[in-house]
Parts: structure tokens; C-alpha cells; sequence
């Protein structure tokens, strides 16, 4: 499907929001295991390096690890690529829902993290006899440093346009700007929407292999989540839609209407509405 290329002024219905978090890893390099590792194994050269958990035997900072993951998931779904890296674009409608979920995940976020540096002292000790001859206390940051390394930003900025130069450069140098900041707007609109049309497509494709009949009869493995996915994606697609792209917008409504009423257990115990199912995604691929 050729996608519309109508780019325009999105200040007022998206901004940016630059998600910044980030945790001790407790990880060290070990340099003596690395060269005994060496050793042992004849190499003629730095053949590599071995890095110990400094918490061996506890999941307290896994446990924040996989919270810090679903912070940047959930970020991910909600918003599209802006530049190379950083802000990323959140429609204004999704904001509410947004603000209200981060900020949810963040409180999360940061009892855990609460709960652990009070800890932090036991936990060595717990180390020391988990890591037996690696333990090493000169390895071990204090609890003030540890505490600093973790935190949790969630900024919103307003989608700059090439009117807001505000640089005395001359006519022909703030000119010159304008066209390249207005060149990389353009673009990074588009890597937006490509984004979502990206999106889209996978996750019809996953639908598609899941609902498949093999030549030999068999059939793919279909899991809710798919389903789960495709309608959590529908449910926000107008919103990710920051060009108001029709054909965006016709492929949202037809793939609702293609999942409605049809889950993963209808489609396993029905072979009419799985192949019903199957056919009607594919014929949204197609359009691809």
C-alpha cells in the first residue's frame, strides 16, 4: 500500500517525552579471572572478560531490572519515533492515559528501589558467601553512591517548528536554518509514521502465521496475546496517526472489524473462524 505523505504542523495535537531511567547494574569486571580464564586456556592473547554479580544469589535488582523493561515497553507502544534517538512523539490524546500509567509504573519503579538500599549492607554479606573466593568488599560502591545511580525522568516538550529561531544570524543564515530544521521535521514526521505502519504490519503478520494451516494439516500455535496486541493497537492507531493518514485509517477499521467479537480460544475450537480470521488479515497484508 503506498502510504500518504501528507506532512503536516503537529505541535498541537503531539509533543515530545524523553523517558530517562537507569539503575546500578551490579555487575564488575573481574581482571584476575579474566587472566587466569587466559591462562588456563592457552590463549596468546585478551581472549575475552569475565564479569561476576556482585549480588550473587539475590534477584533485588532483576526484580528492578524487569520494571525499568516494561517502563521503556509501555513507552514504546505509546509513542513514535522522533529523532535518531531521545524524545519520542506522544499524540496529545494518549497523553492523560500516558501520564497516568508512568506515573504508576514509576511509584513501582521507585518502591523497589526503596526497598532495597536499606538492604544493601546485608546483601554484601550475603555475597560475600555466595561468591565465595571471588568476593572482593573493594568491589562494593558505598550506599550513597549505589542510591545515585538510580533514577527516573519523564520530561514533556513541545514539538519545536522552524518559527520558533530565535537567533540574530542575519535574514539569509536564519533562512538557511528554517530549511533544515523544516527538512528534518518533514523527516522525522515520516519516520513516524513509518513506524506505525511498521507496527501495524507485524502485528498482522503475527496474527497471519499463528492462524496458518501447514501443507501438511497442521496448524500454527495461537496465542491471546496476539489478539491482545493487535486490539490493544487499534484502540490507540487514530491517535498514532499524527498525519490523520486515511489509509492508516481505513486499515484500523477494517482490522477491528476483522477481530471483532474473535479471540485465540474461538479460533482453536472453530476451524471456520480460524481460516475466516486468517483470511481476512491476509487480505490487509496484501495492501502492504
Amino acid at each position: 500500500m503506498t502510504k500518504s505523505s501528507n506532512v503536516t504542523t503537529i505541535s498541537s495535537s503531539a509533543m515530545l517525552v524523553d523517558l530517562s531511567i537507569s539503575l546500578w547494574s551490579g555487575f564488575k569486571q573481574d581482571k584476575k579471572v579474566s587472566g587466569d580464564i587466559d591462562t588456563i586456556n592457552s590463549t596468546t592473547t585478551k581472549a575475552g572478560n569475565y564479569s561476576k554479580r556482585l549480588l550473587a544469589g539475590d534477584n533485588s535488582l532483576s526484580e528492578i531490572q524487569k520494571v525499568v523493561t516494561l517502563c521503556r515497553t509501555y513507552n514504546n507502544s505509546m509513542t513514535t519515533p522522533w529523532s535518531d534517538s531521545g524524545p519520542r512523539l506522544l499524540p496529545t490524546a494518549l497523553f492523560m492515559e500516558y501520564k497516568r500509567e508512568i506515573t504508576r509504573l514509576e511509584k513501582v519503579y521507585w518502591d523497589i528501589v526503596n526497598a532495597f538500599l536499606p538492604k544493601y549492607g546485608d546483601k554484601i554479606e550475603s555475597a560475600k558467601v555466595a561468591l565465595g573466593d571471588l568476593f572482593n568488599r573493594d568491589d562494593y560502591p558505598c550506599q550513597a553512591e549505589v542510591k545515585t545511580k538510580f533514577k527516573f525522568s519523564v520530561k514533556f516538550i513541545p514539538v519545536p517548528e522552524a518559527n520558533d529561531f530565535r537567533v540574530d544570524i542575519g535574514k539569509q543564515g536564519l533562512a538557511e536554518l528554517k530549511y533544515q530544521y523544516e527538512e528534518s521535521y518533514k523527516q522525522n514526521i515520516e519516520k513516524s509514521m513509518e513506524s506505525v505502519w511498521d507496527r501495524t504490519h507485524k502485528v498482522l503478520e503475527q496474527l497471519s502465521y499463528g492462524l496458518r494451516t501447514n501443507p501438511d494439516g497442521s496448524t500454527g500455535r495461537i496465542f491471546q496475546s496476539v489478539f491482545d496486541n493487535a486490539s490493544q493497537l487499534c484502540s490507540i492507531l487514530t491517535a498514532l496517526n499524527i498525519t490523520g493518514d486515511t489509509k492508516l485509517e481505513a486499515m484500523r477499521v477494517q482490522m477491528e472489524a476483522s477481530l471483532r467479537g474473535v479471540d485465540a480460544n474461538d479460533c482453536k475450537a472453530n476451524y471456520r473462524t480460524r481460516v475466516d480470521t486468517r483470511n481476512a488479515i491476509d487480505s490487509l497484508l496484501d495492501k502492504f
